[in-house]
């Protein structure tokens, strides 16, 4: 038994599970209050500092009817919180049933209220923890959540800091990490691969990794080492300096997916690099690659190590190669034509591809687009895979309506999404919800603070 909606924590509002179920009659009341499980996901967003008080009251009167299940709780700062207001009576009734947190999510601006409280909580008040998502603003203090450590722990997302491997987390438990971008440290590629070493069991991981000048130092064993487990991973760079050989000495034999971008292109350097940095695996079937100003032939070389790959996503169009150091750069209008398949022709690059996104594309032609769609569905050819799913995005109109040639392979199955510019939408009035920090937050009318409770 959960309460809904299932996908989240619940929010504390007389409009959605458990609440809502206690407004429908006596007998519904009663058997919700009487269900410690529908009270076992929480979902707070911290208000205003008038309203703190009423709402760690209810906190506590809901974490009451929750009994002794293991907790699901999410804690996000509104739009409508001071930034250093003080909510500590919050995180005061969360810690005091820290033994049955098993899912937490904590994001907020930095406050030296709310890391006194956290702080004081160790490994042994959370033998249940299993997941952990800290997105501290402004904090860099996450080295000293000592409650990390819990053996329990096997996913974990935090904002990066400086020596994140000295961060205690027993890392060879771990299946999913996650460590991101941050004003108060950084990743870097020999950080990275010291955590790497250790997370021997690690299925997902996402590092978002600044270079720093500074190639493998004496810190790192630079002995191959496997991640065998890995099957998912991501890397997001800042300020890419050639030299920084990242995979140099990690073997993922079975990695399927691969998130890659840097945050600076157009440089050399990024195009000699990118080839020997990326994995070549013949296990890899999904590719995204988010790189402004990464040239054609850079893209195409990677591309070629990778036959079997099945779903390729490109957020950058390519660039031609002029010679010339210039940004913006030049896009490479002709980039489409060397995945086309020819007749005749000995080699494809990625044989097997199944489905293409293309994102921020402006110099290629819809005549261009339609030829390679056309020659991905219109005929099998051997060991060539039938493309089924295509999702074009363009910064230019529309010059020619494709869709008008491709009914044929649309009735085949083809799945095609075509995008052009549309005028964005306003911005929203600042207003409090309870569902803030969820995928429902921005949907939400002024919150009335019923006393449906």
């Amino acid at each position: 038994m959960a309460a809904l909606p299932s996908t989240r924590n619940s929010a504390m509002s007389s409009q959605e599970a458990p609440l809502l179920l206690c407004q429908i009659c006596q007998s519904w009341r009663s058997i919700a209050f009487a269900t410690p499980r529908l009270w076992a996901a929480i979902h707070i967003v911290i208000p205003d500092q008038s309203r703190i008080q009423l709402l760690t009251d209810r906190l506590i009167f809901w974490l009451k009817r929750s009994g002794v299940v293991p907790l699901h709780i999410s804690l996000v700062s509104s739009r409508t919180s001071e930034p250093n207001g003080d909510f500590s009576p919050l995180l005061e009734a969360l810690t005091a049933v820290s033994r049955r947190w098993r899912n937490i999510e904590l994001s907020w601006p930095g406050n030296m209220h709310a890391r006194s409280r956290l702080i004081a909580v160790t490994s042994a008040d959370v033998p249940l923890l299993e997941t952990i998502k800290i997105n501290y603003l402004e904090d860099s203090t996450i080295g000293s959540q000592t409650f990390l450590a819990t053996k329990s722990l096997r996913s974990l997302t935090f904002p990066a800091i400086d020596n994140c491997q000295d961060v205690s987390v027993s890392w060879h438990h771990l299946r999913y990490l996650k460590i991101t971008s941050s004003w108060h440290g950084f990743l870097t590629c020999p950080a990275a691969l010291q955590i790497l070493q250790q997370c021997t069991a690690l299925q997902t991981c996402e590092f978002a990794v600044t270079d720093t000048g500074a190639d493998l130092d004496g810190s790192v064993s630079k002995a191959e080492f496997s991640l065998p487990e890995l099957l998912h991973l991501s890397i997001s760079r800042g300020n890419p300096i050639h030299g920084s050989h990242f995979f140099g000495i990690v073997s993922l034999p079975n990695l399927q997916s691969l998130y890659y971008y840097e945050s600076r292109g157009g440089n050399q350097s990024t195009d000699l690099e990118l080839v020997r940095l990326l994995p070549s695996t013949p296990t890899l079937q999904c590719f995204t690659i988010h790189i402004r100003g990464l040239q054609s032939a850079s893209l195409l070389k990677v591309l070629a190590c990778m036959p079997n790959l099945r779903e390729l996503v490109i957020w950058e169009e390519p660039c031609k190669d002029t010679g010339i150091s210039a940004w913006p750069p030049s896009m490479d209008e002709k980039f489409l034509e060397h995945l086309t398949l020819s007749p005749g022709s000995n080699s494809v690059v990625c044989p097997l591809l199944e489905s293409i996104q293309f994102q921020n594309f402006s110099a290629a032609s819809d005549e261009t687009l339609l030829q390679f769609v056309q020659s991905r569905t219109a005929h099998q050819l051997p060991c060539v895979g039938y493309l089924s799913r295509v999702v074009a995005s363009f910064n230019r109109p529309m010059h020619v309506d494709i869709l008008l040639h491709l009914q044929d392979a649309v009735s085949r199955g083809l799945e095609i999404s075509l995008n052009y510019p549309a005028s964005s939408p306003g911005n929203s009035a600042r207003i409090y919800s309870p569902l803030e920090g969820t995928n429902d937050g921005w949907d939400w009318a002024a919150d009335s603070w019923g006393q449906n409770w």
